[in-house]
């Protein structure tokens, strides 16, 4: 995986992951949905030295965020601000910071070619 701009599409569904109903609100929900074109369902990657990497929406700005870094399954994703709060924060080419709650890591054990 390296920066850019993607869709991610479950496997599954065939649906696209997006911000729901393109809102620009911290706390909306991600959802999967039918793909419809709009920058609701585009994500930038930004990659860190790391290998892990922040999703952020192109529609809204805000990142893919686990709320209060909720460690229980289950847990429903958000878009949220950039905050920079927890963990070592870390600059990318939007000049904002992206806290470990935006973080992620790719399982290599499941992932496949997208």
């Amino acid at each position: 995986m390296s920066n850019g701009v993607y869709r991610i599409v479950n496997s599954a569904s065939g649906k696209n992951v997006e911000v729901g109903g393109a809102s620009t609100v911290n706390g909306a929900a991600i959802q999967q949905w039918e793909a419809n074109g709009t920058a609701a369902q585009n994500w930038s990657v930004i990659v860190y030295d790391d290998s892990s990497f922040a999703l952020v929406n192109d529609a809204s700005g805000k990142v893919v965020d686990v709320p209060s870094g909720n460690a229980v399954a289950n847990a429903k994703l958000q878009s949220y601000a950039a905050n920079g709060v927890q963990g070592p924060d870390v600059g990318n080419s939007r000049g904002a910071k992206y806290s470990r709650d935006a973080r992620f890591i790719r399982d290599e054990a499941s992932s496949g070619p997208c």
